[in-house]
């Protein structure tokens, strides 16, 4: 069903653009920076970039999707 499956889609591509949006909030924050192990940073950077190539293959299902219907 291409209703159901866009519902899904659109519902996943929210979560990680909040998901994203938090990392990102936290990485600007100078006292997580400055004050955070050096290793816990760098997790979050990875999980940053984890969380922007997922959203990419979401909106490129999406896509995929809107031509087919």
């Amino acid at each position: 069903d291409i209703a159901a499956e866009r519902a899904r889609l659109d519902k996943a591509i929210q979560k990680a653009g909040g998901d994203m949006q938090r990392v990102e909030a936290k990485l600007a924050n100078s006292q997580f920076v400055d004050n955070a192990p050096p290793a816990v940073v760098a997790r979050e950077r990875e999980k940053l970039l984890a969380i922007g190539q997922e959203l990419g293959q979401l909106q490129e299902q999406l896509s995929r999707l809107a031509r087919l219907g």
